[in-house]
């Protein structure tokens, strides 16, 4: 049980961190996107090596943001997996509970008489 916890807190941990970095590359990449436009001056624009730079920037930009909801289900889903795994658990050692208590009661009550 601990291993597989450990595993999902990896997995939930692995992903948000990810998806953090997917995240911050992109805005980064839009940044730098948002800069060729606007460095150009206002009669001329950027030079078509400018564009294509962009372009090809803008299209990482976007793949990153896809690829960044995806890292987020994984890590929502670790999530409710952990929560599954530790109210599976809890209801495990209730359910053991009452039947270690019934147990005692008899040991206690046979060694009184």
């Amino acid at each position: 049980m601990r291993w597989r916890l450990a595993l999902l807190g990896a997995l939930v941990i692995g992903s948000g961190i990810a998806g953090a970095i997917c995240l911050t590359r992109a805005a980064e990449l839009s940044v730098r996107v948002n800069a060729i436009y606007t460095s150009g001056t206002s009669t001329t624009g950027p030079t078509a090596r400018q564009v294509e730079l962009a372009t090809t920037l803008a299209m990482q930009s976007s793949v990153l943001q896809a690829l960044a909801g995806p890292l987020a289900f994984c890590c929502l889903m670790g999530l409710v997996a952990i929560l599954i795994l530790l109210a599976w658990s809890w209801q495990a050692r209730q359910q053991d509970q009452p039947t270690q208590s019934a147990a005692t009661r008899t040991i206690n009550a046979a060694g009184s008489t």
